[in-house]
């Protein structure tokens, strides 16, 4: 390498570089590494603009029923909520309006969990379980009208693997169903209740305590459970729905 000193004002003499000693970054490697910043800088700009994830506050501004618990067994917390809307079929359903449709899930730092899903129609067959010979059926009353369970393993005593119930028809469906004698519903919803790792008692008191989120969207009819066949009554958990909310 060839240095050639340069005067300076300080009398000393400073070395400069012949430029083709220098290692150049090549066209290619400079292209790359524009795309790589320009990728970086999208992404922290963008990165603020993600939706956040849905609330119960966000619950309260749809116009279909959005139920709640006011009891969770101990150790409970909300841990997810869902807002999706449901499908228009403009050439059936005639209408621009919004169908939305709520997802809950709470649960514990073990393997408790207490879900709600809904559904507008095109329903089945819920309360069905693949391991049918472990599993046992139930009728349970609570506000939104009987309940059909089946939970597995059998017994009333003892935390279940999985705890389902049928579809519940709201107050919104069985109005729009008296009005327009069925076709296709706009506020009505089908709910449904899904648990693991609780027991048939921890589970009636949950169920029991649920309520519309919006204190004006209060049914003014008793919901209707949907039955899915002829549900065999073996047992009927008793519980109290006066415990503490959390």
């Amino acid at each position: 390498m060839n240095l050639k000193l340069l005067p300076s004002r300080g009398g000393r003499r400073l070395p400069n570089r012949n430029m083709k000693d220098t290692c150049p970054i090549s066209k290619s490697e400079a292209v790359l590494c524009f795309c790589l910043a320009s990728a970086f800088l999208l992404a922290t700009s963008t990165c603020g603009l993600a939706a956040a994830p849905a609330t119960l506050d966000d619950l309260k501004k749809l116009e279909i029923i959005c139920f709640v618990p006011s009891y969770l067994p101990e150790g409970f917390h909300l841990k997810s909520v869902e807002i999706t809307n449901d499908e228009l079929h403009e050439e059936v359903d005639h209408m621009k309006h919004p169908l939305p449709l709520y997802a809950l899930e709470y649960g514990d730092e073990r393997e408790g969990t207490f879900s709600i899903e809904t559904a507008r129609e095109g329903i089945g067959d819920r309360n069905i379980m693949e391991e049918e010979e472990d599993a046992e059926e139930s009728e349970i009353q609570t506000p939104l009208g009987p309940m059909y369970l089946i939970y597995r393993p059998k017994g009333k005593e003892g935390r279940k693997v999985e705890i389902l119930t049928n579809w519940v028809e709201d107050a919104n469906m069985n109005e729009e169903d008296a009005k327009r004698g069925g076709g296709h519903p706009v506020l009505g919803r089908f709910h449904g209740f899904t648990a693991t790792g609780i027991t048939l008692a921890e589970f009636a008191k949950i169920v029991q305590s649920l309520h519309p989120i919006r204190s004006n969207a209060s049914p003014t009819s008793t919901p209707t459970p949907v039955p899915t066949g002829t549900p065999s009554v073996t047992s009927t958990p008793s519980a109290s729905p006066t415990s503490t909310p959390k």
